[in-house]
């Protein structure tokens, strides 16, 4: 029997491809709070909406823990 190698410095959150932020086991979108700073998460979060706008997909924030004041506009 093959046990499936679980993959080193990748989010453990199903469907979630993003490498681990520091030294947690979930990438900066579904690490806790205490793991992560407001500046960390802003930064990521604009990439990521960046990056979604420019492929013209949906949105998804599905398990994602929010730092701080966040806005949209």
């Amino acid at each position: 029997m093959n046990k499936e190698k679980v993959k080193e410095n990748v989010c453990t959150i199903d469907k979630c491809s993003r490498p681990t932020h520091k030294k947690s086991k979930f990438c900066v979108f579904h690490a806790s709070a205490k793991e992560k700073t407001e500046k960390e998460f802003k930064e990521a979060l604009k990439e990521y909406v960046d990056k979604i706008k420019e492929e013209d997909k949906d949105y998804d924030f599905t398990g994602f823990i929010f730092v701080g004041d966040t806005n949209f506009r």
